[in-house]
């Protein structure tokens, strides 16, 4: 049998309770007020066993109108509903509430449990089923199994029973490879063990010993023991209730709405992107800023709605919004949730998380609008390129995008590399890039790279470095060399050792600046080791060119950069370093004044050549010397 979880759904005072007592002869009602007023206010647990010596976690849901809170804290991870309606009252408000929050939770398999049928005859009996069938019309219940017990007599549960077993064989597994996850429904304390939570493992196996995560809080904790249906167990599948004993932390460290997941696997936002649902018999109408409570897992927190496509939505109508939280969630793509306005109290809507942790969007943005629906309706691996799309934007490496798409590693990695086949993402170094995001960003290259051939028009490119850094800012070399190389080989760019430029970009020279260049190459080469400042240069020359010219010989490594103004051929450093290995074949190391004293220069210009030398490692000084790093 597949691991499940069953939930209970209904009207105050309807029989939930006893008919969980009746299925698995536990009372779920815990709570000394429970006892007291006889209603369900928080949420009770039991399990249920199956023919096969299997159990399903049960879990009992208050009906009342002001613990809608806590019924929502239940309903999130179960499998199967058990919707119960007394014989004596028929449909009511929280029936018809609770059906809705179902309906937007898209739980797919249940039964319809009519309770207390031994206090009414079978004329009422027949009138409640159809008051019922008229209710459940149009949702997942329409062909659901009708039943009616008595939790008093017992008539009706072994029917029950048999339908819950043939219905539990149906339900599809949760993935128990992605990473592990556990909204905690309840925190407590137990002598010699510390702090307890429990919750449904929504996704994942969780096994004794793992490293955990407290979120949204950050707290880092250890899976000290963990229990199944009150049995210690080494590991716990999806769909599993669990208890988990926490190293390390305080009970007065967690709360309802946290959730206790694998390190890194979630990403805490104070926004998401849905799509939003309302009600089609919700009696108000969401717009554009309205704010409502946001129930996720077992959290509720208050949040903005902002509309992405419209100024509002009616009953019955869908949109994408984005909610802006009061508080950091932890939400993760593919999770249900319920909205609700407080004042005054109604459930209104609900939907499904698109993005968990995006950035702040503009209204009525085409790109962003398109964005969301492909990873709404799209595969699995269209959701991973949307996410690696997203990413694109920061330069997100592997590590980074497997984290935030919530696969495994092994389905991660075959997504990827069926992305890559299809030639719809590319790595850049460890930056996996779109087809998309590479053209976009080719585009911006292209008008940075046009201006500078603009303003440069005597240089034949520019410095691949300097491209690198604007392309790819603060990016490792390889991501900004793997772009260039992806535009080069596609014929968008040109490169000639260490310059890159536009592919059908040349610079030119007049007659006269092909001399002037020529000129000022001269000076520098006759000057070797005392060469004049960039200003005498300029001066000497009286040439508008110049300057430009200088920054050209420089780009084409003809002349060296010492300090902002002095340059030097470079032969004047060929020259220095066979000077270097002269020297060094009288002595092991030389001094400043001796290297001053071969080169026939002053200590100015000496100073300037050594601090070049040591710069690009050919030699190193040490105390008042220096030795020779680089042999010929």
């Amino acid at each position: 049998m597949n691991n499940i979880i069953i939930g209970t759904a209904g009207h105050i005072d309807h029989g939930k309770t006893a008919l969980i007592k009746a299925l698995t002869g536990k009372d779920t009602d815990w709570l000394k007020e429970e006892k007291k007023r006889g209603i369900t206010i928080d949420l009770g647990f039991a399990y249920l066993p199956f023919e096969d010596g299997s159990y399903a976690g049960v879990i009992d849901v208050p009906g009342h109108e002001k613990f809608i809170k806590n019924m929502l804290a239940g309903v999130g991870g179960i499998d199967i509903v058990l919707l119960v309606v007394a014989a004596d009252d028929g449909v009511m408000p929280q029936t018809r509430e609770h059906l809705d929050i179902l309906n937007l939770l898209e739980i797919k398999a249940g039964i319809v449990v009519i309770t207390k049928c031994d206090l009414v005859d079978e004329d009422w009996l027949s009138l409640v089923k159809e008051d019922i069938n008229s209710a459940v019309k149009g949702t997942f219940l329409e062909d659901a199994p009708l039943l009616s017990v008595s939790s008093h007599t017992g008539a009706g549960l072994d029917e029950l029973k048999k339908a819950i077993n043939t219905l539990a064989k149906s339900v599809q597994n949760k993935d128990i490879y992605k990473p592990w996850r556990l909204p905690v429904d309840r925190v407590f304390t137990i002598d010699g063990f510390g702090t307890v939570v429990t919750g449904t493992l929504v996704e994942g196996t969780l096994t004794e010993g793992d490293e955990a995560l407290i979120y949204p809080s950050g707290l880092k904790s250890r899976v000290r023991n963990l229990q199944v249906h009150s049995n210690t167990v080494s590991k716990a599948y999806a769909g599993q209730r669990v208890a988990i004993n926490l190293a390390g932390v305080r009970k007065t460290d967690l709360l309802r709405g946290d959730v206790v997941a694998e390190p890194g696997s979630l990403k805490n936002s104070t926004m998401a992107d849905v799509k939003l649902s309302i009600l089609k018999d919700a009696q108000r109408v969401v717009k554009n800023g309205s704010r409502v409570h946001f129930y996720h897992g077992t959290r509720d927190v208050l949040c903005k709605v902002v509309l992405l496509d419209a100024d509002e939505l009616k009953p019955g109508e869908q949109g994408f919004a984005q909610l802006r939280f009061a508080e950091e969630v932890a939400v993760k793509q593919g999770d249900h949730y319920i909205v609700r306005f407080y004042s005054p109290v109604e459930t209104i809507g609900g939907g499904i998380i698109i993005n968990g942790a995006p950035s702040k969007h503009h209204r009525n943005n085409r790109n962003v609008l398109e964005s969301l629906a492909a990873l709404e309706s799209g595969s699995d691996t269209d959701r991973l390129l949307q996410e690696i799309r997203e990413g694109a934007k920061s330069f997100k490496n592997m590590a980074v995008l497997k984290k935030d798409s919530g696969l495994d590693e092994k389905l991660f990695l075959q997504q990827l590399d069926s992305l890559a086949k299809e030639g719809r993402v590319f790595l850049m170094g460890d930056v996996p890039m779109d087809t998309m995001s590479l053209d976009e960003l080719y585009e911006k290259a292209k008008k940075f790279l046009s201006s500078f051939h603009m303003k440069n028009p005597l240089k034949a490119g520019m410095k691949i470095d300097k491209y690198r850094a604007t392309i790819a800012p603060g990016q490792k070399a390889a991501v900004g060399d793997a772009i260039i190389a992806y535009y080069k080989a596609r014929n968008l760019l040109k490169t000639m050792g260490d310059m890159v430029s536009l592919p059908d970009y040349e610079s030119r020279y007049s007659d006269e600046q092909i001399k002037l260049k020529k000129a000022i190459e001269a000076v520098y080469e006759k000057a070797l080791f005392q060469p004049p400042e960039e200003a005498e240069v300029v001066a000497m020359f009286k040439n508008k060119d110049t300057e430009a010219l200088l920054d050209v010989l420089i780009d084409e490594d003809v002349l060296v950069v010492g300090t902002e103004q002095l340059y030097f051929h470079k032969k004047a450093m060929e020259k220095a370093r066979e000077v270097v290995e002269s020297l060094v074949n009288h002595a092991p190391s030389f001094t400043l004044a001796e290297f001053r004293d071969a080169t026939q220069s002053s200590r100015k210009y000496a100073l300037i050549i050594l601090d070049y030398l040591d710069r690009t490692k050919i030699t190193k000084k040490v105390g008042d010397a220096r030795v020779l790093l680089k042999q010929p």
